[in-house]
C-alpha cells in the first residue's frame, strides 16, 4: 500500500513538474519574470530563493504551480516589460502553450524509448482456451502455436489478436503447429459489439485465446523508427482523446466512462505492480490526457487563457478585467463539477458491483 501511495505520488509529480517546467522555460525565455516555483500547494515545506525566482516545495503534493510576475492584468497601471501582461499576445500565448507542450513531448519521449530500448511481446502460442468459445469447439489446446491465418504469417500475438479481431463472423483457416506436427483448423470469431473512442459502435471477433504468459521475447525497433513510431502513438492517442471526448459531449457515449482521480490512482497502482515499462507507458497516456485537458477552452485552463488571447486579439485590446475574472469563475465551477462527477463515477465502480 505505501509503495503504491509513494509511486501514485511520484507519478503525479513527475507529470506537474513537466507540465511547470513548460511554462517556466517559456516565461524565462520570453522575458517574463517568474516569482515563484512551486511543487505542491499550500503551506511551504522547503524554498530556496534564486535570483528573482523562490523555489519552493509545499505541503499538498498534489499539483504545482508556476507564478509570473504581472499575470493578473491591472487596469489602473502599465504593465512593465518584465511582467506577463507587458508581453505581446503571442509571446503570452507560447508561454501558456508551453505546459501542455511539454506533456506532449514527455509521452513521445517515453513512447520512443520503449519502442527503441524494448518491450516483451507475446509469441503466438496458445496458453489457455476458454470453454464453449470458438477456438474450443474448432479443436484448438493449449501449446499450439499459430503460424498461419489464411495464409498470412503470424509473427507475435498482437498480430494474432489484431487479424481475429478484423475478422467477425469471417472464417479463419489456421495453420497450427502442436507436438511438432502442422495442423490445420477452421475457426469463425464470434462477434462482440464495443464502443470505439475512434469509430463508434464496432464489430471484432473473439475466438476465446490467452497467450502463454512464459511465452516472451523482447522486441526493439532501431531508433529512427522508434521515434517516428513514437510520434505516431502520441498523435494517434491525443486524436482519441478529443474524439472520445466529443463523443461523451454529443451524447454518443456514455459520461459514465469519465475517470478520476480514485481511478487514476487505481491504475497506477496496478502498473506499479506489473513493472516499470508499462508504468512508464501508463505515464506517457496519462501525460497526453493533462495535456489535452489543459488546453480545452474551458477558463481557468491554459487552453480558457489562450481563448482570452484570441478574443483579445479579435477585439485590438484584452478582455476587462471583470470579464475575466467572471469567466474564470464559470470555469472554476466547470472544472469542479467535472471533477465531482469523474470523482462519483470512481466511487460507483469501486464499490457498487
Amino acid at each position: 500500500m505505501l509503495i503504491s501511495v509513494i509511486g501514485i505520488i511520484v507519478v503525479l509529480g513527475i507529470l506537474i513538474f513537466v507540465h511547470e517546467s513548460g511554462h517556466f522555460i517559456a516565461a524565462k525565455i520570453m522575458g517574463v519574470r517568474v516569482e515563484k516555483f512551486s511543487m505542491g500547494f499550500g503551506p511551504k515545506l522547503l524554498a530556496k530563493r534564486a535570483g528573482k525566482t523562490e523555489y519552493r516545495l509545499s505541503l499538498i503534493p498534489l499539483g504545482g504551480y508556476v507564478k509570473l510576475a504581472g499575470e493578473q492584468m491591472d487596469e489602473q497601471k502599465a504593465a512593465e516589460p518584465w511582467e506577463f501582461f507587458g508581453k505581446k499576445p503571442w509571446r503570452r500565448a507560447i508561454i501558456l502553450a508551453a505546459g501542455p507542450f511539454m506533456n506532449f513531448l514527455l509521452a513521445w519521449v517515453i513512447f520512443s524509448s520503449v519502442l527503441y530500448l524494448g518491450s516483451p511481446v507475446y509469441k503466438a502460442v496458445i496458453g489457455e482456451v476458454k470453454a464453449g468459445e470458438p477456438a474450443q469447439t474448432a479443436g484448438l489446446i493449449p501449446g499450439d502455436k499459430v503460424l498461419f491465418i489464411d495464409d498470412k504469417r503470424i509473427e507475435n500475438w498482437p498480430g494474432l489478436a489484431a487479424t481475429i479481431y478484423q475478422s467477425p463472423g469471417e472464417k479463419l483457416s489456421f495453420n497450427i503447429e502442436r507436438d511438432g506436427r502442422i495442423i490445420n483448423l477452421d475457426i469463425t470469431p464470434r462477434i462482440e459489439d464495443e464502443i470505439d473512442p475512434l469509430k463508434g459502435k464496432v464489430s471484432k471477433g473473439l475466438i476465446g485465446i490467452l497467450p502463454d504468459a512464459e511465452e516472451i521475447y523482447y522486441h526493439r525497433e532501431p531508433l529512427p523508427a522508434a521515434l517516428i513510431k513514437g510520434t505516431g502513438q502520441t498523435l494517434t492517442l491525443t486524436k482519441m482523446i478529443y474524439i472520445g471526448l466529443w463523443r461523451m459531449v454529443s451524447g454518443k457515449i456514455s459520461v459514465r466512462h469519465l475517470g478520476g482521480p480514485i481511478l487514476i490512482a487505481q491504475l497506477t497502482a496496478q502498473q506499479i505492480k506489473i513493472g516499470l515499462l508499462p508504468l512508464l507507458t501508463f505515464l506517457a497516456l496519462i501525460s497526453v490526457n493533462l495535456a489535452v485537458i489543459n488546453l480545452l477552452p474551458i477558463p481557468i485552463l491554459d487552453g480558457g487563457h489562450l481563448m482570452f488571447l484570441a478574443a483579445e486579439k479579435i477585439k485590438g485590446r484584452p478582455l476587462s478585467v471583470k470579464a475575466q475574472e467572471l469567466a474564470q469563475m464559470v470555469g472554476l465551477y466547470i472544472l469542479v463539477a467535472i471533477m465531482l462527477f469523474a470523482t462519483y463515477n470512481d466511487i460507483m465502480r469501486a464499490f457498487v458491483k
